[in-house]
């Protein structure tokens, strides 16, 4: 569940007993938010990121981006699971591309 927080921040109960409530909270929302069609549509390009492998997200969910997108809605799949964005910024190379091309 904490995948995408470092472990110096699990371990500091100060931090948690602080942050905890605050995130329980946070789920709590994105747990009861309904999307509805009548929510505004995003006027510039969208690109989409996700990994294949996250077990809260399903892929024909991430594909309704495309309704929500005046311009165009273009998708990058990548390995890896929910906090998959701290991986790929590791290779320089993969880095460039995606933030320069």
């Amino acid at each position: 569940m904490f995948n995408g927080t470092p472990q110096e921040i699990i371990n500091n109960k100060e931090l948690m007993e602080f942050y905890g409530e605050i995130f329980y909270q946070d789920m709590q929302f994105i747990n009861q938010y309904k999307m509805n069609n009548s929510s505004k549509k995003v006027k510039s390009n969208v690109e989409v990121w996700y990994s294949d492998q996250d077990i809260h997200v399903k892929e024909e969910n991430i594909m309704k981006w495309k309704d929500y997108a005046v311009n165009s809605c273009n998708f990058k799949k990548f390995k890896g699971d929910h906090f998959f964005i701290n991986n790929i910024f590791q290779d320089p190379k993969l880095t460039f591309e995606l933030l320069c091309c």
